[in-house]
Parts: C-alpha cells; structure tokens; sequence
C-alpha cells in the first residue's frame, strides 16, 4: 500500500513525463516542418540554468546592489556584457531567455535606483539595457513593470550636466519604444520626448552643445515615438505622437539642430541620426502645414546641401535623399527642389552609386515624388540628364541579375519613367528614341511570377503612359 505522500509524489512524476513526452513530441514535429527553434527551451520544467554564467552574474549584480559594492557591481555588469557581446544569431536568442529567467533588467532598474549619483555604475548599466530591450518585447514588459521609463526620467534630470549619462539613458529610453506601442506611451507620457527636443534645440542655451552621443540618443527616442513598428496592435500612437511633437516646434528644432549640425562639421552618425529623425517626423505627419513648416525653417535647401556635399558617403547621402523624398510629398517642396537643382543631384547621384540598392531606391523615389502630376519638373528631367540617368541605373539593375535584393530600386525608376511621360505628351518620343520601351519590357521579363507582380505592374503602367501598345504583355 503507498500513502497519501507517496501516491501524490508518484502522480507528480507521471504529470511531468508525460508533459516531457508532449513537448518532446511538439518539438519533433516542428523541427520536422523546419521551424527554427534556436533559444527556445525545449524541456517542460523549462531546463536547468542554475549553474549558468548569466544567471550567476545576475546574482552577483543583485548581492553587489544590495550590499553597496561597487567593485562587485562593475564586475558582475562587466560579466553581462561580455556574454551579451559574444553572442549572436542563436546563442543571442538562448541567452536573453536565460537573462529573462534571472530578471535581469528588475536587477538592472534597482542598480540605477540605487546609484544616482555614481557616473561610472550608471554607465555600463544603462548600456547594457538597449542590448536586452532592443530584442525582445519581454525584457520591455520587465522594464515598464519596474517602472524604468520613470527611472530614466529622474536620471535625466539628476545626471543633467553628464552628458555621457544622458545620452546613454536617451538610448535605453529608445529601446523601450522599439516596436512596443506600450513603451512609446510610457516615453511620451514620461516627457522623455520633449526632453530630447529641448536637448537638441540649438536655441535653448545648452552648454556646451550637446555630444554626438547625445544627438544620437535623442534622435533614437524621437525615432521610437513616431514610428508606427508595432504590429502586434491594430493602431498607432505614432501619428498623435508625431502630431504632439510638432506643436512642441520639433520641426524647427530638428531643422536647427541639423543646420547646426553640419555647419560645425559634425560626423556622418549625427548628419543621418538629425535627417532620420525629421524624415520620421515628417512621414507619420505628412501634410501640407509640417512641410511647409520644414521648408520655411529652410530645411529643404538645408538637406540639399546635406546630400550635394556628402554624395559620395551613402552614410549621409541615403538618410538625406530619404528626408527630401519624404518632403516632396508637398507640391511646394517640389518646386522649391526643382529650382535648386534636385534633379541634377539626383541624377548624379545614380551616376555614382550604381551598386547601392538601398540608396538607388531613394534616389529614384525622389524623382518619382518630384515628377508626380509635375509637367515641368518632367521636361526638366529630361533636359538635365535625369532621364538618361535612370534608364542607365535601370539596365544596370537589370544586368545584376538580383531581382529579390533590386525590385524596390526596379519599381522606383519605373515610376519615375511613368511619371516624367505621363502629362508631357512632347517628351515620350524622345524617351522612345531612348530605349525605353526596350528597357521596361526587359523589367516584364526579368521579374516572373508572383513574387515579380508589383514591379511588373509598375513597368506596365510606364509603358501604357508612354503610348506603348500591348503594355501588358
């Protein structure tokens, strides 16, 4: 006969085997589908991580938190972000489960609570939170749970005159709010996005002006804010967000803060992080009133000049097309562009870069912006070389044979191409004469089946606006 105990004892271990056979079962059959189950713990008790380097580090961080050692912290904290640092693709994965199972960001938000006054114990833990929160929304449930966002708040404003602080607590901020519409609310509500506009307002006095890492670290809350990456949710703060933010002068600021930017030389990191930032602003909030705004403010000219003098640096030239691309949703920005000569760098531009899909795509979208229902924005493409341009980037798109890596830069120029021919009946025979019937017809050809149906789509359209017959076919 088995007592009460030991029968009970004995049902526990019939639950647990067959709960090991079930996920034992599951993780066969998804291994046999190809499911990559890299980092995913394949045992029901959920393993065993008691002897695990990050887990022991956790402890010793929190031991060292809770008895006010510094040395012991800074060793602990150097531990985590040594094994954070050597690991990647999966063994990145496997270890941030672990972290999660140590709760390591609750151990990260007492070392900050505790250490407000300590630079040097405030640093590698605010570097290491961007690490953990970047990849995985359940490290940011952690975070907000701990009420972290409201730690950086206070640490903002405790460690105002340590710029190396606030700028590594800007990108912990911006971690938070990476794909998370939770953590986009918390940085909004916490004011963590005006303080990052006061911080790069060139007219607020700060001194000394604000460091590289500064300047990157707001712009990445900014970025995070107004950027409408969760799809988890039906909806966006994003748009209200950007909409905030604008009445708050961010146009202005960030135009500033550009101008100042690259009037004082700064390095490319910073020229792209401020071109971001007022791209994304102005893309959730597009219309009229914000370009109009930017364009007032001179940020048009300003970003011109950005990509004339840094064409030769994708670094600086694709977030600066990328922003006038954007701006030139605006019928005014459009003519202001034309004016002072967007489509000759442009063209240029294409002429260098012929290899640089990423680039080619926003180079070619401004064209397509600037031409749209823009008669005369299409014959002067024509008469600077524009044209020429784009079909010779096309052809050597099309001769790269890389249709998966070149079909956004592909539809672009055949957008362009449709555009520059649509309402100036004048200009489709000299396109003609050109080859460009030949050279879109080759696009038809060159991107089969469905994966190939937008560029196709696109090419047909070109072809139908320059009066081709059978377009599609």
């Amino acid at each position: 006969m088995f007592s009460e105990a030991q029968l009970a004892k004995l049902q526990q271990k019939k639950r647990i085997s067959q709960a090991e056979e079930a996920v034992a079962s599951a993780v066969k059959e998804f291994e046999a589908q190809g499911v990559d189950l890299s980092g995913i713990i394949k045992t029901a008790s959920g393993g065993d991580i008691g002897s695990h380097p990050a887990l022991l580090a956790v402890k010793a961080l929190d031991s060292a938190v809770g008895a006010a050692e510094e040395e012991g912290i800074l060793a602990a904290m150097q531990e985590l972000d040594r094994l954070v640092g050597e690991s990647d693709g999966s063994s990145r994965e496997a270890l941030l489960t672990v972290l999660l199972r140590a709760e390591v960001v609750w151990a990260l938000v007492r070392c900050l609570t505790s250490w407000t006054d300590r630079a040097e114990v405030l640093l590698p833990a605010l570097r290491l939170l961007p690490l953990l929160l970047g990849g995985s929304r359940e490290h940011q449930l952690c975070f907000r749970r701990a009420q972290g966002f409201e730690v950086l708040a206070k640490l903002l404003d405790k460690q105002a005159g340590h710029q190396d602080v606030v700028a590594a607590a800007l990108s912990a901020a911006a971690s938070g709010g990476i794909r998370s519409e939770e953590g986009k609310a918390a940085i909004m509500d916490g004011g963590l996005a005006t303080v990052s506009l006061q911080l790069l307002d060139p007219s607020s006095g700060n001194a000394p002006p604000p460091s590289p890492e500064l300047v990157q670290g707001a712009c990445a809350v900014l970025n995070a804010v107004t950027n409408p990456d969760d799809d988890t949710q039906p909806s966006s703060r994003a748009f209200p967000n950007a909409r905030a933010l604008g009445k708050q002068g961010a146009a202005g600021v960030l135009v500033g803060a550009l101008g100042q930017a690259q009037e004082t030389g700064a390095r490319a990191e910073v020229l792209a992080a401020l071109c971001t930032a007022l791209k994304q602003a102005s893309s959730v909030a597009a219309n009229e009133e914000i370009c109009k705004e930017v364009s007032t403010a001179g940020g048009v000219g300003l970003a011109l000049r950005i990509l004339t003098t840094g064409i030769n640096l994708p670094a600086i030239a694709r977030p600066a097309c990328s922003l006038l691309r954007q701006l030139a949703s605006s019928d005014g920005v459009k003519a202001a562009l034309l004016e002072a000569g967007g489509l000759e760098a442009v063209a240029q531009l294409l002429a260098q870069h012929p290899a640089n899909y990423p680039l080619l795509e926003q180079g070619l979208g401004l064209v397509t912006n600037m031409t749209l229902r823009q008669p005369e924005a299409a014959a002067r493409a024509v008469e600077c070389g524009c044209a020429d341009a784009i079909l010779a980037c096309l052809e050597g798109l099309l001769g790269r044979g890389e249709q998966q890596r070149t079909q956004h830069a592909v539809r672009q120029a055949c957008m362009a191409l449709r555009n520059i021919a649509a309402r100036n009946p004048e200009i489709r025979p000299v396109l003609l004469e050109k080859g460009t019937e030949g050279v879109l017809r080759r696009v038809k050809q060159a991107f089969p089946g469905p994966a190939g149906a937008l560029v196709r789509d696109c090419s047909s359209a070109a072809l139908r606006d320059l009066g081709c017959d059978n377009y599609n076919d």
